[in-house]
């Protein structure tokens, strides 16, 4: 029995390690090609706001994207993950600076114009 199950896990593990780990292994080098001002595909983010949940992975990577964004924009912030009152205001300087509407909010309109800056 013992045998049997040295067999067993290992493989079990091996099946769900790659799911957990491939989309942060994605996005970290998402992160990374940001910082360096490279943008090799058009991606589709999420809308963003603050106090978004960023306990849910895919919108705590997609606030580190808009962290790193606004960073190569020129409006410095953490790059945390965390969606809050400092990257609301760098947000909204942004899109004053691009006549965009001043609301805090990061839809397709300010993720065009964040991926415009990358270029």
């Amino acid at each position: 029995m013992k045998k049997t199950l040295l067999k067993v896990v290992p493989v079990i593990a091996l099946g769900i390690l790659p799911i957990g780990f491939g989309a942060n292994i994605a996005s970290a080098s998402t992160h990374q090609n940001i910082q360096k001002g490279v943008v090799s595909k058009v991606e589709t983010h999420p809308t963003l706001y603050k106090g978004i949940d960023s306990s849910n992975i895919t919108y705590y990577h997609a606030v580190m994207d808009l962290q790193d964004y606004l960073n190569v924009a020129g409006y410095k912030t953490a790059v945390d993950g965390i969606f809050g009152s400092k990257t609301q205001n760098q947000v909204k300087a942004f899109q004053a600076a691009h006549n965009l509407k001043t609301d805090g909010i990061v839809g397709p309109k300010t993720w065009a114009a964040l991926e415009a800056n990358l270029k």
